[in-house]
């Protein structure tokens, strides 16, 4: 007996239950069987498959674009302002040119010290068409063609007149500038126009060495900068972005 009850007759009445459901005895000792746990094939590691809509384009796919859209139309006054602006700004050069040829300086003017330089035409249409684009900031506009005249009169005294000839100096002089204008963070466009016709300009051209890179290169990008600045906030264009550029700089 255990607390009180009759644990035999339970046994019994136990095992008669079982029995009737053909179900072992209580006191039976029933074993499971465990299987052993499957052994999981090492995984296998991840093929990448290329996806055909994110493959690099081919060499002539990229002629055809990359499916960007091109920029909205200038609003008229952006229109009217650009050509306002390079109106007057090339029509001050010319007319600088005009007036030291008639009535100033007649030894200026046998030496083409002052003179319209082709490439200028070029900074107008960034100056004035685009003035928020960082080619038309006045670091890359004095800068960028203070640099190719520089390196173009180099070239032309270090490579074209000792060969007589200027097929490899023309090459030379635009590649150097523009990697130099990358180098100091002065990219202007038109200025490689600078750097070839330092090149293959003029014998008068040539004639001034140094003093072509002085006038009219410098002064001619300096009166294009101040017109710049002038027309364009006149408009309502904030120009310049910068005049250094960098951390802390104007």
């Amino acid at each position: 007996e255990y607390g009180g009850l009759n644990t035999r007759h339970s046994d019994e009445s136990t095992q008669a239950i079982a029995q009737g459901m053909d179900l072992p005895p209580p006191h039976a000792i029933i074993q499971f069987e465990v299987a052993p746990p499957e052994q999981s094939a090492p995984e296998q590691p991840a093929v990448a498959h290329p996806d055909p809509e994110h493959e690099p384009p081919s060499f002539l796919n990229r002629w055809g674009g990359d499916g960007g859209k091109r920029p909205p139309r200038a609003t008229c006054v952006e229109i009217v302002s650009s050509g306002v602006g390079s109106f007057i700004g090339i029509g001050l050069l010319s007319l600088v040119y005009w007036l030291v040829k008639e009535c100033t300086c007649t030894e200026c003017t046998k030496l083409d010290v002052v003179q319209v330089v082709g490439s200028f035409g070029a900074s107008a249409v960034l100056l004035f068409g685009a003035p928020a684009a960082p080619f038309s900031q006045p670091r890359n506009l004095i800068g960028g063609h203070v640099i190719a005249a520089i390196i173009g009169m180099a070239v032309h005294f270090g490579i074209a007149k000792p060969m007589d000839d200027w097929v490899l100096a023309a090459p030379v002089a635009v590649s150097t500038s523009i990697m130099v204008m990358h180098l100091t963070g002065t990219l202007h466009p038109p200025a490689g126009g600078t750097a070839l016709i330092a090149i293959i300009g003029s014998d008068r051209v040539h004639d001034l060495g140094i003093l072509w890179v002085v006038s009219p290169v410098l002064t001619s990008a300096l009166l294009l900068l101040v017109v710049a600045l002038i027309s364009n906030n006149l408009f309502g264009k904030q120009y310049p972005k910068y005049w250094i550029g960098g951390d802390g700089c104007l």
